[in-house]
């Protein structure tokens, strides 16, 4: 089975999906496992690879437009903390 990613208005896979607005990554979401990537750090992925199916118990690998989980929100906090220190 193929990753199911969200789409954009013209019905193309959206590589905006994911994305930051403090620094340069993006990538496509599936639906199915919510697995995410960064087109920029990952470009050896591919948008044709197989997807595992739904993870319930993989917390770190969904997207983090909401803020919650996953690498962007650690990055966040990373900045934070190197911004406070040189303050």
């Amino acid at each position: 089975m193929k990753h199911q990613f969200k789409l954009d208005e013209d019905g193309e896979v959206d590589l905006f999906a994911v994305a930051n607005d403090w620094e340069f990554h993006n990538g496509p979401w599936c639906l199915t496992c919510k697995d995410t990537w960064c087109v920029h750090c990952h470009p050896e992925r591919s948008l044709e690879e197989e997807c595992p199916g739904w993870r319930r118990d993989d917390c770190s690998r969904w997207p983090t437009r909401s803020g919650k989980h996953g690498y962007h929100l650690r990055a966040r906090r990373r900045r934070r903390r190197e911004r406070r220190r040189r303050a």
